[in-house]
């Protein structure tokens, strides 16, 4: 055992006569932590992925937080982290943000198609920041495609517009959901310009007569080929993502 002790003189503390003022302690206040639930498709909260444009609902316990509350959406496969700032919705047990269009400067390229992790920062004047617990959430790709019509028992070449944009990371798993069948790409184009999407072209083999709906796969997450309408909702295929074979 050694003692080390310094040569120089040292400050000393005067005894505590009393702890606080009135001499009543410290003041403190518990309380449970925000606690996030889920996040949903504010449209239709039996919708499976959310996509660019769409509206989201941030449901919990606690959620109603003083200061300012943040959305933070974490891919960590992809290294991508967005923020979006969130608002309070019908419900103390809810917020509510809003995914920015695909016709948004720079939304293309901020986003990718996948899974995120999704948590509440809280910041609020004076005090530490703090986040909530993380859920899962699937961000799906919005596609186009051409042409819509072809002749049936005839190969031809059907080529796909994605936002977002696809990372290189991405590229070697795409595939195409046509009706049935699964296609590999012939082709892909991610442009220089983070404005302009991303250009898929699949060889599609000779079939039969039919309607055939379309999904791409990125990432095991499938584009949504669905259109919902009514009141009670009601799901049906979206024309736009549905090639016709006559």
């Amino acid at each position: 055992v050694v003692l080390i002790q310094a040569e120089g003189g040292a400050r000393v503390a005067p005894p505590v006569l009393k702890r606080g003022p009135d001499d009543r302690g410290p003041q403190a206040r518990a309380s449970a932590p925000p606690v996030l639930q889920a996040v949903r498709n504010a449209a239709n909260a039996q919708l499976p992925a959310l996509r660019l444009g769409d509206a989201l609902s941030f449901v919990g316990n606690g959620l109603a937080q003083p200061g300012t509350l943040t959305a933070v959406f974490t891919n960590e496969r992809l290294d991508v982290v967005d923020e979006l700032p969130l608002s309070p919705g019908a419900s103390s047990s809810e917020l509510r943000a809003q995914l920015p269009d695909a016709s948004v400067a720079g939304a293309k390229a901020a986003w990718a198609a996948g899974v995120y992790g999704v948590a509440i920062r809280i910041d609020e004047s004076g005090k530490p920041g703090r986040s909530t617990n993380g859920v899962p959430i699937a961000l799906s790709p919005r596609i186009t495609a051409a042409p819509l019509s072809s002749a049936s028992g005839t190969p031809f070449t059907l080529t796909l517009t994605c936002v977002p944009r696809l990372r290189a990371l991405q590229e070697p798993g795409v595939r195409l959901i046509f009706g049935q069948a699964e296609l590999l790409r012939a082709d892909i184009d991610t442009p220089a310009d983070t404005e302009t999407p991303t250009s898929i072209q699949f060889a599609v083999p000779a079939l039969a007569a039919g309607a055939y709906a379309l999904r791409l796969r990125v990432d095991g997450i499938d584009s949504l080929p669905i259109v919902v309408t009514g009141s009670p909702p009601v799901f049906g295929f979206d024309d736009n993502q549905t090639v016709t074979l006559t």
